[in-house]
């Protein structure tokens, strides 16, 4: 292990963002996982999202237990690309029993994603049961939010209006993460609607950060 932090980051610059990773290299991420500074283990989350899952499943299951939210949100972000059933059920575990709404919304999302990349053989309805569960329970906004997406994703439109309906919320910050939902979903069949959406909020917005991302989806729409 390397213990020096100016050694690790040199080591982790290299590896970040390789198409492949040798034997050496893998070894070398996995050992960094184990530093004692909390943004190399939050680039090595991410990175392990490029890492095959089988190969990367342990490492970021560990990292689901780390004292440091940002690291536990990034390594649910990275299980997005599992393929066996346990990191389902480790991801719905984290949404149950982690005290942060930021983990819990990531958990979410790969959950989710996981399903949609036909990872797992879990039937829809499964999730959707889920989900809905978990969304008559829940309170916070920043987390109805991805489940909303969820939701819509597995063929439940009518939680689109629901969505669109987070643009009004009081935080700037979950309006900004809606309009990234939104941004994801946004396809022919719910085009009108969402932009038609945003166009309102927009004329009563006053964050620059949420103008700005109404902008970049709006111009984004228009493409061919």
């Amino acid at each position: 292990m390397i213990e020096k932090h100016e050694e690790q980051y040199e080591c982790l610059e290299k590896l970040e963002g390789k198409k492949t990773y040798t034997d050496e290299d893998l070894s070398n991420l996995l050992d960094l996982a184990n530093s004692d500074d909390s943004e190399i283990r939050m680039r090595v989350a991410d990175e392990l999202g490029f890492v095959s899952p089988e190969l990367a499943k342990d490492a970021l299951f560990k990292l689901l237990n780390d004292k440091d939210e940002l690291v536990r949100a990034s390594a649910c972000d990275s299980l997005c690309n599992g393929k066996s059933i346990d990191v389902y059920l480790r991801l719905k575990e984290v949404f149950r029993n982690d005290e942060s709404m930021y983990v819990r919304s990531y958990s979410i999302l790969s959950i989710v994603d996981v399903y949609k990349n036909k990872h797992l053989a879990i039937p829809g309805n499964e999730i959707v049961s889920f989900l809905k569960e978990a969304l008559d329970k829940e309170t916070e906004s920043q987390i109805k939010i991805p489940l909303y997406r969820g939701l819509y994703i597995l063929g439940e439109t009518r939680y689109l209006d629901s969505l669109i309906d987070e643009l009004n919320g009081e935080i700037y910050q979950n309006r900004c993460a809606t309009i990234n939902m939104l941004e994801e979903i946004l396809n022919e069949s719910n085009q009108e609607a969402i932009e038609s959406a945003l166009i309102s909020r927009k004329l009563k917005e006053s964050s620059v950060a949420v103008i700005s991302s109404i902008d970049r989806v709006l111009a984004s729409s228009k493409e061919p």
